[in-house]
């Protein structure tokens, strides 16, 4: 019996294992992330390219490591690398340049053998623990964590599934979403940064071709996540 099994192996499911093994709270054979992809990272790969993100919307204290000053540290080390770029003044780093520090974590830390390749099917309380049900028999673990995410479960609404088949609609989430492949006239349907980054990415491929349609104004913020949630600024309160 395992003492952790991580359900999903994207940036929090991966992060989560490096906590554990990394820092040498838990044996890595006491650990396992199940995932359907052979790697880690893969859907944020995917998901980042398909929206043409060049830099993160996080700044640079938002990492793989527990280390808020890890990447920067990683920076330095690769100073005058072509991807050690930031968007100044918080720091958010050049996709790439996260990419090589989170491929390095991996590496060192051995977090790509922790991984089982398959989908989890059910989950079971037993006496000692939990059993997760997968398309490859069954996990047993003590612990159980599910960091699932939404990205493999694109929801396409009624109004758009009723739309004829010459306008064909195409979900962000779907694996199989290619940006390159849309021309002509686009409607990207979406108020969040996701549609806004894909539909700028789209209208320097197709110029005056896009259009973003969204429920409310435009609103702007620093990042997607208030950095106060990396400290005692937001942190305090919230454990009171």
């Amino acid at each position: 019996m395992l003492d952790w099994l991580i359900v999903g192996g994207g940036i929090h499911g991966t992060h989560l294992s490096f906590q554990l093994v990394g820092r040498g709270a838990v044996a890595a054979d006491r650990v396992r992330v199940l995932d359907p992809h052979a790697a880690p990272l893969v859907r944020w790969d995917q998901f980042t390219r398909a929206v043409g993100m060049e830099y993160l919307r996080s700044p640079i204290v938002h990492n793989l490591h527990w280390d808020q000053g890890a990447l920067g540290l990683f920076s330095r080390i690769h100073e005058g690398a072509p991807d050690v770029r930031f968007i100044p003044p918080f720091g958010r780093p050049s996709l790439p340049l996260f990419n090589r520090h989170s491929a390095h974590i991996v590496q060192k830390f051995g977090l790509d053998r922790l991984r089982v390749q398959g989908w989890a099917k059910g989950l079971q309380r037993v006496s000692d623990g939990w059993r997760v049900e997968t398309d490859h028999g069954d996990l047993k673990a003590r612990r159980v964590v599910l960091a699932l995410g939404l990205s493999e479960q694109p929801h396409t609404p009624d109004w758009a599934k009723a739309l004829p088949t010459e306008a064909p609609i195409r979900h962000i989430f779907s694996p199989e979403f290619d940006r390159t492949s849309l021309t002509g006239q686009i409607a990207v349907v979406g108020g969040g940064i996701t549609a806004a980054q894909v539909a700028l990415a789209l209208a320097e491929e197709n110029p005056g071709q896009v259009a973003l349609i969204r429920r409310h104004a435009e609103r702007v913020h620093d990042f997607d996540a208030d950095t106060g949630w990396m400290n005692a600024i937001n942190l305090t309160g919230f454990a009171k």
